[in-house]
């Protein structure tokens, strides 16, 4: 798929956008970027934050492939806005350390896939009190 620029900033700064309106956050912001470079949803994941003067973080392989190292680099760096597929936070969600990382999140949108409410449930009986999007 190619886009142009102008396709580009349209999408990062219109207002009506439902991903930019998401992202108006107030203080600092810090996203964690966990899309390959290769996939569509990273230019949600980087190019939005950025456009709006915050922080991007980006997930390695090794953050991608163990929910620990990623809890670890999300608690570091202060990440308070992730995208993250529901299967992945499912998968996840036995273990503390991610928990007690996904707590600092002011907003996880979760999408690629179908969220149950029994998910959306869970991150709520763990005291997970993020602005949940779907």
């Amino acid at each position: 798929v190619m886009i142009t620029n102008r396709n580009l900033v349209n999408y990062c700064l219109d207002g009506r956008n439902l991903a930019t309106r998401e992202y108006r956050l107030v203080g600092d912001v810090v996203s964690c970027s966990f899309a390959s470079l290769s996939f569509d949803a990273s230019l949600q994941e980087e190019c939005v934050p950025l456009s709006h003067g915050y922080t991007a973080v980006i997930a390695s392989e090794e953050d991608i492939e163990n929910p620990l190292v990623l809890a670890k680099t999300l608690r570091e760096n202060g990440v308070n806005l992730m995208f993250l597929t529901p299967s992945y936070v499912s998968n996840a969600l036995d273990s503390t350390e991610f928990v007690s990382a996904l707590k600092q999140l002011k907003v996880l949108d979760m999408g690629a896939e179908a969220v149950s409410p029994e998910l959306v449930l869970k991150l709520r009986e763990a005291g997970i009190e993020a602005e949940v999007f779907l």
